[in-house]
């Protein structure tokens, strides 16, 4: 019998995962206290922060009949501090509309009749049927809140006026000219309007501004003069064609919203004045922006307006979308947040039609949670993928890789964010991590690299796959501390052949191979919260697994966990997992990233995107409760970032730690294997220059003045500090300072002192200055 046998079971996460494990779960959320030190239970292997390994004599993990893993610690005068963690299931989140009339927006639904009908009977009787299905829905829907609007031409103002009269629905005019009396021939004025009853005036319409040559000031004037009637203007602004095709719709947009709006005081803007935004390619022509491509631009208007005013006339100015609105796409325009309304063509002039627009369904009871995501560094990437978030430096990497670059960026609290960084790098890359020293762990296309942010020194660590035509692809830190990260065929979409190891680095440099069958194109790598399982695709089977994982053994007991639709076009790319192991998937090719429940694979929300291919994703910043998405080209190339709904956010980014060697700037990796390939200790007799800065920083960057010459010595590939220092940013994580959330169960520590976690009562951990 052991002396001073301690023994504690844990459960392992569920009872339906439990029962299938054929090896023992490994405790994650158990404390050993030894000697006033805190000892952290991950693996079967107890981790001593503060005191010598030595000083521990006997471990073991053995399984009982339930399935829950038993510790037995030999440790003198040893003792357990235990605390169940509880995770709180976020309810279902408030519907837009509840979240619109939070803020105090009323829908508005105006339709624009434009040059129809041709006569005052047909117009007569246009209204007539309006006016009937504006009654029924009174009756039937007491508690009906929209504002409806008709807009028809001049002559039947009057008409259509009376005909609608005693129902809820407002009048609007197509135009008005500035002047309030004069020598203006076939013009109309204000005072002429409000004698009909006119509530709502367009300014600046696509086709004034195309066809009649109204300029941004004139426009400007139009809604002055409305506003000082005390008519409510609808400012119109949007893109052509061109300008879209050509990435200009946020310099078009920004551009005729200040010129539109100068000397409009801000009371005017929040209580009378609507913007409608018509993207001028999708009038008339049937096309539509997509929701997420409408919400992204009514996202960056209301911005703007903060910019110019305040935020809380952002959050009060309504914002109309008016880009071929139809019946069966106003449902799913209706779920963005920053839409308030439509401006309707085409289908206003048919009443049914029209009814089904301002009478918009929500979504049914059940139906995946809609948010939209907005970006937030224009950085152009070919194909950005692989961001993480450091805690210890407030900020995210991610690479563009087949652009061959290294990014970073801060985002700060408040208004102002810093700038981007980009580093060019000498050939394409797949993944970067973290790493506990300081240093990024580089996935290229020769092998796996540590990078020294601070020196600017570069050291291969090892090849990858040689001679396999592979390189890494898609690679994640475990909860455990190792480095995971799985191949990339180069000639997969030629030869589909599946060649690609799944591999991990473990902190004592060993190279160890963890799946028993070859595959495509690795994606999805990613844990849950206790760290005891793994998720993984072959992004062209188009199907996610989930695995039991062994932080030191193989993968086992695959299951199914999602399989994309057939009516979904695309595949799964990067994932990551949130503090409740619900796993957030980047649907590549379906513009979308969907929150799967891990167990039956049911979709429980959705992040629309603007563009076509999202591609990676994690949560980031101070509270970890912001979801940020890397996209590639075409159309995309960007950062992208949605805000969480209360109750959803991520876990602190795992960060990569040497057990056995003071890893630094010039010290050697330990050696291990790779297939038939060995570690490079400092041997890569790659001598080209890189890791120098790019030739060319994009505008609105912070230049990172790195020398243009690099000089390879044994392998190291060194950078002169004899150049601008990186911003303080950028290295001041490699000063110790405390962890804001616990590295085993992600809940916030409650105080900037606090020494252990008040969910699971894991010791706090101190990073970069261990």
């Amino acid at each position: 019998m052991m002396p001073n046998i301690l023994k504690t079971r844990v459960c392992s996460n569920d009872a339906a995962s439990s029962a299938s494990r054929s090896w023992p779960a490994v405790i994650s959320m158990h404390q050993v206290k030894f000697g006033g030190s805190m000892l952290s239970s991950r693996t079967g292997v107890i981790e001593n922060r503060r005191s010598k390994l030595e000083r521990m004599q006997t471990i073991a993990l053995v399984t009982n009949e339930q399935h829950a893993a038993t510790l037995y610690i030999s440790l003198p005068e040893a003792f357990i501090e235990k605390k169940k963690t509880l995770v709180k299931l976020s309810s279902k989140q408030q519907g837009t509309d509840q979240k619109r009339a939070a803020r105090q927006r009323k829908v508005l639904m105006a339709g624009n009749w434009k040059m129809n009908p041709a006569s005052i009977k047909e117009a007569r009787e246009m209204a007539a049927l309006l006016a009937s299905s504006l009654r029924t829905i009174a009756q039937d829907k007491p508690g009906f809140d929209v504002e409806v609007v008709v807009i028809p031409p001049s002559p039947f103002l009057h008409i259509v006026a009376d005909v609608l009269s005693g129902t809820v629905a407002k009048i609007g005019a197509q135009d008005v000219h500035p002047e309030s009396k004069g020598a203006f021939t076939g013009e109309v004025s204000t005072g002429m309007l409000m004698s009909m009853g006119v509530s709502y005036v367009l300014a600046g319409h696509s086709e004034r501004r195309n066809l009649f040559n109204e300029s941004d000031a004139v426009v400007n004037k139009k809604v002055k003069a409305v506003l000082a009637s005390g008519l409510s203007p609808i400012l119109c602004i949007g893109e052509s064609k061109e300008e879209y095709e050509s990435g200009l719709v946020k310099d078009v947009c920004s551009k005729q919203l200040r010129e539109g709006l100068v000397g409009v005081s801000a009371e005017d803007l929040q209580e009378k004045l609507v913007i409608a935004y018509e993207p001028v390619w999708a009038i008339g022509t049937g096309l539509t922006a997509t929701p997420a491509i409408a919400q992204s631009v009514h996202s960056y208007i209301r911005s703007v307006i903060k910019e110019m005013y305040s935020p809380e006339v952002a959050n009060a100015v309504r914002i109309q979308y008016g880009g071929s609105v139809t019946p069966e796409s106003v449902d799913e325009l209706m779920t963005c947040p920053d839409i308030d309304g439509c401006l309707v063509g085409g289908a206003s002039l048919v009443a049914e039609k029209f009814s089904r627009i301002f009478s918009y369904q929500a979504p049914p009871p059940g139906s995946p949670e809609k948010l939209y995501a907005s970006e937030v560094v224009p950085c152009g990437c070919t194909l950005g993928e692989s961001v993480v978030w450091s805690e210890a430096m407030q900020s995210l990497f991610w690479v563009d890789s087949v652009g061959q670059a290294l990014w970073s960026w801060r985002p700060s609290e408040g208004t102002g964010t810093s700038k981007p960084i980009r580093w060019k790098l000498p050939e394409v890359v797949g993944c970067v991590a973290l790493q506990e020293s300081g240093d990024l762990l580089l996935g290229l296309q020769s092998g796996i690299f540590n990078f020294d942010l601070t020196a600017g020194v570069a050291r291969k660590l090892t090849d990858f796959e040689r001679p396999l035509d592979t390189r890494p692809n898609d690679g994640r830190v475990d909860r455990f501390g190792s480095f995971v990260v799985g191949s990339y065929n180069n000639a997969h979409r030629q030869d589909g052949a599946e060649i690609g190891g799944l591999w991990r680095l473990n902190p004592d440099g060993n190279m160890q191979e963890i799946l028993d069958y070859k595959f495509r194109c690795s994606n999805c790598v990613c844990f849950s919260p206790d760290g005891l399982t793994m998720y993984f695709t072959d992004t062209p089977t188009r199907r996610i697994f989930a695995f039991d994982y062994n932080p030191a053994g193989k993968l086992s007991n695959r299951r199914l966990v999602y399989e994309l639709p057939s009516s979904i076009s695309g595949g799964p790319d990067g994932a990551q997992t949130d503090a409740q192991g619900h796993l957030w998937v980047c649907l590549s090719g379906a513009s979308r990233v969907v929150r799967l429940e891990p167990l039956t694979g049911a979709v429980e929300a959705v992040v629309e995107l603007p563009v076509t291919s999202p591609t990676c994703c994690t949560f980031g910043g101070p509270d970890l409760d912001t979801l940020y998405i890397t996209t590639r080209g075409p159309d995309g190339g960007g950062l992208y970032c949605v805000k969480m709904p209360p109750g959803i956010r991520g876990i602190a980014e795992p960060m990569f730690a040497w057990s056995a060697v003071q890893h630094g700037s010039s010290c050697a990796a330990p050696e291990g294997k790779i297939g038939p390939a060995r570690w490079s200790r400092a041997s890569d007799n790659q001598g080209e220059s890189w890791m120098s800065a790019s030739s060319r920083i994009s505008q609105g960057m912070d230049e990172v003045k790195l020398p243009r010459r690099v000089t390879s010595t044994n392998g190291l590939l060194s950078i002169s500090s004899d150049y601008q220092t990186k911003p303080a940013w950028l290295t001041s994580g490699n000063s110790s300072q405390a962890s804001r959330f616990c590295a085993d169960c992600g809940h916030a520590h409650t105080t900037l002192t606090a020494k252990f976690c008040t969910e699971c009562g894991a010791p706090r951990i101190t990073l970069y200055g261990q």
